[in-house]
């Protein structure tokens, strides 16, 4: 009782810190009206990844047939509970929000922000991923190929669209962190990028391993940790990247949190005539972005 207690706790403790920690960034970029400093490369990764993370959480959750399927090829029962329902559609909600930002509020960026040419394949090659396993799992077959499909020894079901979100939303959170690294590094600077987001899911990466240690622990069956092979990486990657992010922030350029960005008189006026309705006040230079003004 007690255990589960400990468990409920840390779920719903990790749920917070990784929800709250949407918001600094989404303020940010709404109190300067800019996405200076941003990746859109991370962006969209960020956006993709929770889609995927979302759709493994609420099936699992909500689908018998999945469960069925998820025991059937496990021999346990998935580990996926509402916190993790919640947090996801939640993260998915907040992770098109700042994309919707990035389109809105792009062209005030220099240079414009532009997905790179990997980002663009690899977001491709997920798509066409996915396309692939739903044709193999809705193939309309015969009766004498049916037969032979349900004796066979492998066959495609929905638990293997499942496990092929799972894997994206691992590989996204692998490589999505490297652009928003990269561009900290060519700037030399964490302006434009909340350190309160970094925080944030620092602290609910380690809930979350807490939450699956206690979770093993009281059921002396640590399956629930390996049949859960997201929730693991996600709290490893994003624990690596973290600390990755925080030795940018105040270590290496700890005398650059704010970053005046210059642009010039004629680009200026450009963008003040685009954005004469917003009534942008006319002046050579962006407001300063600084990634510890929230």
């Amino acid at each position: 009782m007690i255990a589960w207690v400990v468990s409920a706790i840390l779920g719903w403790s990790y749920f917070i810190a990784w929800s709250l920690s949407f918001y600094p960034q989404a303020i940010l970029n709404y109190s300067t009206k800019s996405v200076q400093g941003l990746s859109l490369d991370f962006v969209c990764f960020n956006a993709t990844g929770f889609l995927c993370y979302a759709i493994y959480n609420v099936t699992l959750y909500t689908i018998p047939l999945a469960r069925n399927q998820y025991r059937d090829r496990y021999d346990t029962e998935a580990t996926v509970q509402l916190n993790d329902v919640v947090f996801s559609v939640h993260a998915l909600v907040l992770s098109f929000t700042v994309f919707c930002q990035m389109i809105a509020w792009g062209h005030r960026s220099t240079p414009n922000p532009t997905l790179s040419l990997w980002a663009v394949l690899f977001l491709t090659a997920v798509f066409m991923g996915s396309v692939i396993i739903m044709f193999l799992i809705m193939w309309p077959f015969t009766h004498d190929t049916l037969q032979f499909y349900k004796n066979s020894a492998y066959n495609w079901q929905w638990i293997n669209l499942l496990e092929y979100f799972a894997a994206v939303k691992m590989l996204v959170t692998l490589v999505k962190y490297t652009p928003q690294a990269l561009m900290h590094y060519y700037r030399k600077s964490t302006a434009g990028w909340s350190i309160w987001n970094t925080l944030m899911d620092f602290s609910g990466g380690i809930l979350s391993l807490l939450q699956l240690a206690v979770d093993g622990a009281n059921s002396s069956d640590w399956t629930g940790i390996t049949g859960n092979p997201i929730k693991l990486g996600l709290g490893c990657i994003s624990i690596f990247f973290d600390l990755v992010f925080m030795y940018q922030h105040y270590i290496l350029y700890a005398n650059r949190h704010v970053q005046i960005e210059l642009i010039d008189d004629a680009e200026a006026n450009r963008l003040i005539e685009q954005d004469e309705q917003d009534e942008i006040v006319p002046t050579s230079t962006y407001p300063v972005i600084s990634s510890d003004s929230i």
